[in-house]
């Protein structure tokens, strides 16, 4: 695998159910430069892009009712594993050690110009936070970094990009407001979805005070990096699974023979809560009758081959 860094320009806006709320900062300069990783013979152009001087120049809040989200791009064939996620947060520079109790961030495959189903959530406390300096008032920059308990993998599909979401929400910060940070800087024409963060039926808007949600905030992704293989697309394009949603037992079914394999069904808090040994040949049945309802995810693998397929307990 070759290391890589996707730096995104999201059009996040924490914004409040009610009002939106905005304030203005001096307007000082985060600058990141990505050196893209060498190529060889067999690896892909580096999947890296970057935001270079990108400057603060308000925010939008609080994050502690509201959870915002974004799309981000898988490309065509790839494979991306997240394990560590960059967030800019301006709050009250007031007893910043317990601002930060942690963080929700949440995954989500993608329903057009809102999020759709949830595929992940981890509740993370954050590794270190850095003060940024004075914005406006009583109010301070602070830049979050996180790392997952458990790294989210990501696949662009096999002929064609994947667009996924990603989300912000911090129920337990303790500062009285706290913004997520903004930005001008941005091409991406899906504009940033929000909804009551409390609440998983609440449904996703992306206009408030009758507008659209204004662009965006900085955040950066980080992971493993590397195009999926030829066998992984042949394997996942003979696998299916049914019913889907089940209210009992799952079928994985095989059109070709793969030998021996090892089934793994992971929950999302990424918590492995049955594993199994099968042949991957024709149907085989998993016991999942048992599990509680919710979001699943199935990793298969056979030898040199590897497959994620999410699934649905009802």
């Amino acid at each position: 695998m070759k290391k890589t860094t996707l730096f995104l320009l999201a059009f996040i806006a924490g914004i409040t159910l009610n009002a939106q709320e905005s304030i203005s900062s001096a307007g000082f300069e985060i600058t990141s430069n990505i050196n893209a990783p060498s190529t060889t013979q067999n690896a892909q152009v580096a999947c890296t892009t970057e935001i270079v001087s990108t400057s603060i120049d308000m925010g939008f809040g609080n994050l502690n009712a509201t959870e915002v989200a974004d799309n981000f791009v898988i490309p065509d064939g790839e494979r991306f594993e997240v394990s560590t996620i960059t967030v800019f947060v301006i709050a009250n520079n007031g007893g910043a050690a317990d601002i930060f109790s942690d963080v929700t961030i949440r995954f989500y495959d993608s329903a057009g110009e809102f999020p759709g189903a949830l595929i992940t959530e981890d509740v993370i406390v954050p590794g270190g936070f850095t003060n940024l300096g004075a914005v406006n008032g009583d109010l301070d920059a602070y830049q979050l970094d996180l790392t997952l308990t458990t790294p989210v993998e990501l696949l662009g599909a096999d002929g064609s990009e994947t667009t996924y979401w990603f989300s912000v929400f911090g129920p337990n910060f303790t500062s009285a407001s706290n913004f997520l940070e903004t930005t001008d800087e941005t091409a991406d024409t899906v504009v940033t979805s929000f909804k009551d963060g409390a609440d998983p039926a609440a449904a996703w808007s992306n206009i408030n005070n009758g507008a659209f949600l204004p662009p965006g905030v900085a955040y950066s992704l980080a992971g493993d990096c590397n195009p999926l293989s030829t066998d992984d697309n042949v394997f996942a394009d003979n696998i299916s699974l049914f019913p889907n949603p089940t209210n009992g037992d799952l079928n994985i079914n095989f059109t070709r023979n793969f030998g021996a394999a090892t089934v793994t069904v992971i929950n999302i808090n990424g918590q492995v809560v049955l594993t199994s040994s099968i042949e991957a040949i024709g149907n085989n049945t998993i016991a999942t009758s048992k599990l509680a309802n919710g979001v699943y995810f199935a990793q298969i693998t056979a030898e040199n081959s590897n497959a994620t397929v999410k699934f649905i307990k009802s």
